[in-house]
């Protein structure tokens, strides 16, 4: 943000509701149908796991902004004030400022995908996680992909329009903490089941050395799982950046040690 040529004030007030609002993200999007217009959107998406909703402002000044109170996202008035958007937003990561890997294979999938006239798809600057270029979030659900190639961009998308999670791309939900994101993505693989609403994270618990238990319920069966896993390095190495080919470091990842189902609750 520090970068753009959005007005001081305009930037002051956007980081200190970055501040405010735990677990915010601010990114900058465009796409071919931006180019040259007057005026310009303002997504706000919240990705919340029961109601996640995005909302869309017109603005004609940035200094418009200064007057958008989103604390009030989850309330009646917000909603009435604001103009919901029904479709599911794609962003791609195509930052080459931040590292080339994004622009080398974030704009090839963002083509692709925006050569189908009916997906609503924009590039973004950087997602975080440039080693999995190219990178594909899904809104409002806050849905992360790594690694699109373009020819599985609209097999993925249509995944998720159809209210389904991709699994061999799948990084996780923003929502999750990078252990639940582990635990739901071997929950998903064991369980072979892939809607969005399928599970419910219960709870994370720290038990030590590096172990981690995390529970999740299905809200139609009743049943509940408790997966069990530990933080660790591994022996591969890889490059973090396209930009520094040969600073290579090992890959911290979250390895499932076990997984048990408790019967439902009926």
């Amino acid at each position: 943000m520090r970068e753009s040529y959005l007005p001081d004030e305009v930037k002051a007030h956007l980081s200190y509701l970055q501040k405010s609002i735990a677990n915010s993200r601010l990114l900058f999007v465009r796409n071919q149908l931006t180019s040259g217009k007057d005026s310009h959107s303002f997504f706000i998406a919240y990705a919340s796991h029961d109601d996640p909703c995005l909302y869309e402002i017109q603005i004609d000044d940035y200094t418009q902004l200064l007057s958008i109170d989103l604390s009030a996202i989850q309330s009646e008035v917000f909603s009435l004030q604001h103009r919901l958007v029904n479709e599911r937003l794609i962003l791609i990561c195509t930052n080459g400022k931040r590292d080339p890997c994004c622009s080398k294979w974030g704009l090839p999938t963002y083509n692709a995908v925006a050569s189908n006239r009916e997906i609503f798809v924009m590039q973004t600057s950087h997602v975080g996680g440039h080693r999995f270029a190219a990178n594909m979030i899904c809104l409002p659900h806050g849905i992360y992909y790594g690694r699109v190639a373009p020819d599985d961009a609209i097999a993925i998308v249509r995944n998720y329009q159809d209210g389904n999670i991709h699994l061999n791309n799948y990084r996780g939900r923003a929502i999750y903490p990078g252990v639940a994101q582990a635990a739901d993505y071997y929950l998903r693989d064991q369980t072979n089941d892939m809607r969005l609403d399928a599970y419910q994270l219960e709870s994370i618990s720290d038990i030590g050395a590096g172990n981690w238990e995390v529970i999740f319920s299905n809200k139609i069966s009743g049943k509940t799982y408790r997966l069990q896993l530990v933080a660790e390095l591994s022996a591969q190495t890889i490059y973090e950046s396209c930009s520094t080919p040969d600073d290579l470091k090992p890959i911290k990842k979250f390895r499932l040690i076990q997984s048990t189902e408790d019967a439902s609750r009926d």
